[in-house]
């Protein structure tokens, strides 16, 4: 779903309500990335409660909705084997040392051995235990902004984790002969003068989508839309957040069903 087809099943579901009507889209716009973040954080909740059994938390990472969120960065540790978090990082999906393994004569081939993460007690205990074997298993601490290595010497790592989603935002202009009526600006999309002056609104391959807008700024005015970079699976989801968040209450299933009748009433 574009974030338009989201705020249009919001708005449709929120008129069926005493007390719902139409969200402004100055209103979703605030809305959306408040429900995105706390999204987040839940998800994020989750994991960090799952991460003291590390079959579990496998098990989730593998099914958790920010698996599109996941990519990887080499830290160089300080010399006492500290390294800052990137600025984007919400959890972490792993932590590895690539070292150097000849597989045949002649070949050298980078072999990732992972970095056990564990916490702040285990951390201690480890650190002051004579039985400990760093160089043979590393391991590691991660504390709000910093992530610390023992050994310290072993040189850069590798970081797999989640990061932050981009701030979602829907971009819109009006319709010249109706104000009310709210024109989406899809990503690329541009409001220019055609040739006979008038404001229309063209997509990134300059196809015409509608003639006669009107939109505050000097033209040509390039659409500022974010997409939700989530699974589609989880769009209807940010439909019941935005519904929670003015008031309305509604189980999650409904929002399927009010689709399938939007749908339906548009036939």
């Amino acid at each position: 779903m574009t974030l338009y087809q989201i705020w249009d099943l919001a708005s449709y579901i929120a008129g069926k309500f005493p007390s719902g009507g139409s969200i402004p889209p100055a209103r979703y716009n605030l809305l959306l990335p408040q429900c995105q973040n706390e999204f987040v954080n839940s998800l994020v909740d989750q994991l960090l409660m799952a991460s003291a059994n590390k079959e579990l938390l496998s098990k989730l990472s593998s099914t958790t909705p920010l698996r599109p969120f996941k990519k990887s960065v080499e830290l160089s540790l300080s010399s006492v084997g500290v390294a800052s978090l990137p600025g984007d990082y919400v959890f972490y999906a792993g932590v590895s040392q690539f070292y150097e393994s000849r597989q045949t004569p002649g070949t050298i081939t980078p072999v990732p051995r992972p970095i056990d993460i564990v916490n702040e007690d285990e951390f201690t205990r480890r650190q002051g235990s004579i039985f400990t074997r760093a160089y043979e298993e590393p391991f590691c601490k991660i504390q709000a902004t910093t992530i610390s290595i023992i050994p310290y010497n072993i040189g850069p790592v590798q970081l797999e984790y989640y990061h932050t989603p981009a701030t979602p935002y829907m971009d819109w202009c009006q319709a010249t002969t109706n104000p009310n009526k709210i024109i989406y600006m899809p990503v690329g999309s541009r409001v220019y003068l055609d040739d006979a002056l008038t404001p229309c609104l063209y997509d990134s391959n300059d196809v015409l989508l509608y003639s006669g807008v009107t939109k505050t700024g000097t033209y040509p005015i390039t659409s500022q839309t974010v997409e939700l970079e989530w699974e589609s699976r989880i769009h209807e989801k940010f439909v019941y957040f935005l519904l929670t968040k003015i008031g309305l209450n509604l189980a999650e299933i409904d929002v399927a069903k009010y689709a399938i009748q939007m749908s339906n009433e548009k036939i």
